[in-house]
């Protein structure tokens, strides 16, 4: 999981990477749901959650070929509570899909 530093940033992900960072990152959060709200416990297990059905839609966009990259914003967006992060689908060297995975 890329974090805010000085620039913006972007590195090649495999979804496999992107699902288990997804998981690493709401670990907490997936064990008090599941002692309180099991539907939200429910959710919460898929990859990018309550976010899955965007997801979803993105991985099945995906063609032989095709990149998977994630991105960051850089730390002054953050700081500006305007930061992102997350993933876009790169075909030919552009962006044709992406997903929001975190933001402030």
């Amino acid at each position: 999981m890329l974090i805010p530093s000085d620039h913006d940033q972007h590195r090649q992900a495999s979804v496999e990477e992107a699902e288990a960072d997804y998981h690493a990152r709401v670990r907490e959060s997936l064990a008090a749901a599941r002692r309180k709200d099991k539907q939200r416990a429910e959710m919460l297990r898929k990859p990018f959650g309550f976010s899955n059905g965007a997801w979803e839609a993105l991985k099945a966009q995906m063609r032989p070929g095709d990149e998977l990259w994630e991105f960051c914003s850089a730390r002054a967006s953050w700081d500006a509570l305007m930061g992102r992060a997350g993933y876009e689908l790169r075909r030919n060297g552009r962006v044709i899909a992406g997903i929001i995975s975190r933001t402030n």
